[in-house]
């Protein structure tokens, strides 16, 4: 790893720490002590879902409104979709190139 890549792994880390305190305090705040299963989550996630899920806290009904995403529902929706139609193709006989129609 070359300095510049060092350099944006620290950075990364730092607010990563940041985040996740802002996170559990904020958390703390609205729903009381966090269960262990929601830290280990919180210390698993990347930045930019910490980022995400920060402000959710304050308008969340429950803990689990807390980790909805609109990018993760698009990409879930997405998934479906290429899975129904690989499925449509495979029940077709054309999941291989060589006998598409």
């Amino acid at each position: 790893m070359n300095e510049s890549n060092e350099d944006l792994a620290a950075l990364e880390s730092f607010l990563g720490a940041g985040l996740r305190e802002v996170f559990l305090e904020t958390f703390k705040r609205r729903f009381g002590d966090p269960p262990d299963a929601i830290k280990a989550y919180v210390d698993a996630a990347h930045v930019m879902e910490l980022k995400e899920w920060i402000p959710n806290i304050v308008s969340a009904e429950t803990p689990d409104d807390i980790f909805y995403s609109d990018l993760g529902h698009a990409l879930t929706q997405f998934a479906a979709a290429v899975d129904k139609r690989d499925q449509s193709r495979f029940d077709a006989g054309t999941d291989r190139p060589d006998r598409a129609p």
